[in-house]
């Protein structure tokens, strides 16, 4: 069977009558959880309902009922799922950065001496960083970038704190007040 291509699916749906299409819209909403939540953050009347339930989701990957390990790769697939439903970029950063912020507290509260970790923090904080530049987010965001550092701060293990102070250096500039190495 060929694959149906955009423009054989374009030429199809202009035959088709209004409630006919509204019928295949309807059915792709019940159906599809993507097709949901994107037509809940598109005519939803807040994004933040969406956002939320991939908190919750992200939250349980690191302290839900029996994790004692935190699950990466869920938290990875978490936030790769929402990108693809998200409308706006100030929600994607949203919930990059609150994959980091739950990322530290779990190595603050548990002692979690794997190198892979640290890295992968470290990785996720910069992937947010690059998308705050790329979309001029910094001045939404520098506020809650520095509570990142300060509480990587509390954990010494391979070089957290540094790493993830550089960063945020060089990307909202030169140290503040209470912002050191």
């Amino acid at each position: 069977m060929p694959r149906l291509t955009k423009a054989a699916l374009q030429k199809h749906l202009n035959h088709l009558e209004k409630e006919e299409l509204v019928e295949q819209l309807l059915t792709l909403f019940t159906k599809f959880k993507g097709v949901n939540e994107h037509f809940q953050m598109e005519y939803g009347e807040t994004t933040q309902g969406v956002v939320d339930a991939y908190k919750a989701k992200l939250r349980k990957a690191f302290f839900g009922p029996r994790v004692r390990r935190p699950r990466l790769s869920a938290a990875k697939k978490i936030v790769s799922e929402f990108r693809k439903v998200a409308l706006f970029d100030y929600d994607v950063v949203d919930l990059m950065l609150y994959r980091v912020e739950n990322s530290i507290e779990f190595v603050n509260n548990q002692y979690y001496p794997f190198e892979t970790f640290y890295n992968s923090i470290e990785s996720a904080f910069a992937d947010a960083l690059k998308l705050i530049v790329t979309h001029r987010l910094q001045g939404e965001f520098r506020e809650r970038c520095e509570k990142i550092v300060w509480f990587a701060g509390h954990n010494k293990y391979f070089g957290l704190h540094r790493n993830v102070w550089e960063m945020h250096r060089d990307v909202f500039g030169p140290e503040e007040k209470g912002m050191k190495a």
